[in-house]
């Protein structure tokens, strides 16, 4: 369809140059939905910004794109997709990709472990240090 309207643009271009001719070619979607042209109350559905969809009986109001407040999460999730590591396609079950896999998840495992070791180490440390800030209270109450 853009590409129609831009062959469409060029006509009209080419005919701007004769003389009493005031006819020109419409845009594919005006054509198709009997418009003049387009408005607020009757907006373009492929415009700059993409495909948008009115609502069929409040055509100022889109129903496409969704502008709720779940749509913001929609659109994140969406971006975090390129984040994610490729598919190693038709070579998954080379023993050269296995290997790779296999040391990635070594690397991540041990990375994890070391993680735990430092936050359980940094919990006890808390802990007795409470203990002992609550044994030297008791010890202050002692007769």
């Amino acid at each position: 369809m853009r590409a129609c309207d831009v062959n469409c643009g060029e006509i009209n271009s080419q005919a701007s140059a004769l003389q009493n001719e005031p006819r020109r070619l419409l845009k594919c979607e005006l054509v198709s939905r009997g418009l003049e042209a387009f408005s607020r109350a009757q907006p373009e559905i492929l415009g700059k910004g993409g495909l948008t969809l009115p609502d069929f009986v409040e055509s100022a109001r889109m129903r496409w794109p969704a502008t709720s407040p779940t749509a913001f999460a929609a659109s994140f999730s969406q971006s975090m997709a390129a984040a994610a590591p490729p598919h190693p396609g038709a070579r998954w079950g080379e023993p050269e990709e296995r290997e790779r896999r296999r040391a990635e998840a070594e690397k991540e495992n041990a990375e994890m472990a070391t993680y735990h070791k430092e936050a359980r180490a940094a919990d006890e440390k808390m802990q007795n240090e409470q203990e002992a800030a609550r044994w030297a209270q008791a010890l202050k109450r002692a007769p």
